[in-house]
């Protein structure tokens, strides 16, 4: 590749790979077939949630050309993190709709990576909406059907106080955080998943390296997280100085460990800059497939830093990660 012969650096970063991996998944894009396979594929794995939703393809009437399918009423979160970042804070902070919201995200993000194996890989705020689900008498209560398929009566009081929630989406600020107080005190949010072209998956043997990973970065263990890279490298072979590499990441790690994977003092952009300096360095390959994790991870933050800059990931990541592995560290 023409980079890599002008920087041969770049080899070790997988760059030609990583172009080749991302092409590939934008030129599956031009089929909205496959589109519509995604949206199935996707509902199928959160059929259980009741947090996390995508629309149903109409496949009967899908092609190559045309993506048919329902029609979700919701807000666009874009539009909902313009105003709790902005004249939302003279109205109400919207702190815990927006912890909930964070947290399902995470959690939905998590689960298509590490569960799954089939991972949205364009999760920015235009590619989601946040509709309701309707509780029992508090945010607090239980679950008593979705907004606009069981709970008829209220979807019905829902659109008699505010319309429906595309048609609130575009009030004045003022008069969308009032919309927003009212639901956020008698349901909970859901959120929809939308434009599902852009997908990834790992290979078994690269999902089982990832999840390794994890679980040595888990536990910061900054030697295990060397060897991993080394080991497991598409090509392994003679890592220039490992006692330093193992120093410097040791180090990456333990400042890591101080922000306790807080988005407020921790961004992934610049942990994946210091790997990326780190791998270039001591001439460790990494896996080209890395690389558009590494990219869906960065916008899932960018979003988790606006909802919730507090949020600690690593509970969440924990959560997904065999617990006999971490007590094994």
């Amino acid at each position: 590749m023409f980079v890599e012969y002008v920087f041969p650096d770049a080899k070790w970063i997988s760059l030609s790979d990583e172009v080749r991996v991302f092409s590939s998944m934008m030129r599956a894009q031009t089929n909205l077939r496959v589109e519509a396979e995604h949206l199935t594929k996707f509902s199928r794995n959160f059929k259980a949630s009741n947090t996390v939703q995508f629309p149903n393809p109409l496949l009967e009437y899908c092609s190559n050309d045309v993506l048919v399918e329902e029609y979700v009423d919701g807000i666009p979160l874009a539009r909902l993190l313009e105003v709790v970042d902005g004249s939302a804070n003279e109205i109400g902070d919207f702190a815990e709709l927006k912890k909930e919201i964070a947290g399902i995200g995470i959690n939905a993000f998590l689960k298509m990576l590490l569960q799954d194996n089939f991972v949205h890989s364009d999760l920015h705020p235009g590619n989601l909406l946040v509709t309701f689900a309707a509780v029992e008498n508090t945010r607090k209560g239980t679950w008593s059907g979705w907004w606009g398929e069981d709970n008829e009566t209220y979807r019905e009081q829902h659109e008699h106080q505010c319309g429906s929630l595309t048609e609130l989406a575009n009030l004045d600020d003022e008069a969308f955080c009032n919309a927003l107080n009212q639901l956020s005190a008698t349901s909970r949010p859901v959120l929809v998943l939308v434009d599902t072209g852009l997908v990834s998956s790992l290979s078994q043997a690269n999902l089982t390296n990832l999840r390794d990973l994890l679980v040595a970065v888990s536990s910061f263990d900054g030697i295990r997280v060397s060897h991993l890279l080394a080991e497991r490298s598409p090509n392994p072979g003679p890592v220039h100085d490992m006692p330093l590499l193992e120093s410097r990441m040791s180090e990456l790690l333990a400042s890591v460990k101080r922000s306790a994977l807080r988005l407020s003092a921790v961004t992934f952009g610049g942990i994946l800059i210091s790997v990326f300096d780190m791998v270039r360095q001591h001439q460790v390959k990494l896996e080209g497939e890395f690389a558009n994790v590494g990219i869906a991870l960065m916008l899932v933050e960018g979003i988790g830093r606006r909802l919730d800059p507090n949020v600690d990931l690593l509970q969440f990541l924990r959560s997904f990660l065999p617990s006999s592995s971490l007590r094994m560290l």
